[in-house]
């Protein structure tokens, strides 16, 4: 049997619907379980496209099992994600996790579990995900030899992980103040992306609402690291305004059909210093956004001191 796939769906049918068929289409569909977990609406407005939703996810039928969770109440993204997650993790021990804006390839799943086999008993791997960056942003050197390669962040377009990491992070976050005041651990985690450290601030501040950069977080205090592909298993269809997030990041034009049997590994999970370098600047700042950040820093710290 594979790894059990979560599914969280909130209000949108038609992202939902094109979902589960790119997973339909999946190789071992057929012997792995479902958990789709719907929230319920926040507002009045959503109630009829959660309904809309929860009919489509109703029929599903071409998984080994298909178990739904329908929330009664709006728990919001991020509770859902670490309740839901942790739920299906304390029976199977591994998860694969999709959002409802996700498509993936026809081989997302074999890849995915190939990856949770492989690098299960390897305490440096924290997770694996299954997106990668389009082509024109992010071309690997000439010469990289593998199919993946690992980096200091992971995803939340598809990804997986396993009980033991899962249950290794502080969602409470109780060392942030000492991170707050740390120069050098803010700029260790903004390797990982210039954004990083600004997002734990906003969800520290409760300005956002994010399990991801509370997971990435604990990536980083324990110094492990995220498988990713070199050729993406996920289409991000979500960045159309309808999402959460909204449509602040560029997805691929299409799936890369590679085939997850025969994949090339490195021989141990370390950085790639070239691939490292141009994983970041995907999240690298403008010149413009890092004066604005550090005359607001110079603001807050002159604030501070009166």
């Amino acid at each position: 049997m594979n790894a059990p796939l979560i599914l969280f769906v909130y209000n949108r049918p038609q992202h939902t619907q094109a979902t589960l068929e790119a997973l339909r289409s999946n190789e071992g569909v057929a012997n792995t379980p479902l958990y789709i977990y719907s929230d319920y609406a926040r507002y009045v407005d959503d109630i009829p496209k959660v309904e809309a939703t929860r009919e489509i996810i109703r029929k599903v039928d071409f998984f080994q099992s298909v178990h739904l969770i329908e929330r009664t109440e709006n728990w919001g993204l991020a509770r859902n994600v670490i309740a839901g997650v942790s739920e299906v993790l304390a029976s199977y021990g591994k998860a694969i996790v999709l959002e409802d804006d996700l498509l993936t390839s026809p081989f997302f799943l074999t890849y995915m579990n190939q990856m949770l086999d492989v690098y299960q008993d390897e305490a440096k791997v924290f997770s694996i995900s299954a997106y990668q960056f389009p082509a024109e942003d992010f071309t690997p050197p000439a010469d990289y030899p593998y199919d993946i390669y690992f980096t200091r962040r992971s995803s939340s377009w598809g990804w997986a992980t396993w009980i033991d990491r899962w249950q290794s992070i502080d969602w409470k976050m109780s060392d942030y103040p000492q991170f707050r005041r740390s120069l050098s651990q803010r700029r260790q985690f903004a390797l990982g992306g210039d954004d990083m450290p600004d997002m734990l601030d906003r969800q520290m501040k409760g300005k956002i609402d994010s399990w991801a950069i509370r997971y990435c977080y604990s990536q980083f205090k324990q110094n492990r690291l995220a498988v990713y592909p070199v050729e993406s298993y996920i289409i991000n269809k979500g960045l159309d305004g309808s999402g959460t997030h909204g449509a602040t990041e560029k997805a691929r034009a299409e799936v890369v059909n590679l085939k997850a049997a025969g994949l090339k590994l490195p021989p141990s999970p370390e950085l790639n210093p070239e691939m490292d370098a141009n994983f970041a600047r995907q999240y690298a700042y403008s010149f413009k956004t890092k004066v604005l950040n550090l005359i607001k820093k110079s603001i807050r710290y002159e604030q501070w001191k009166r």
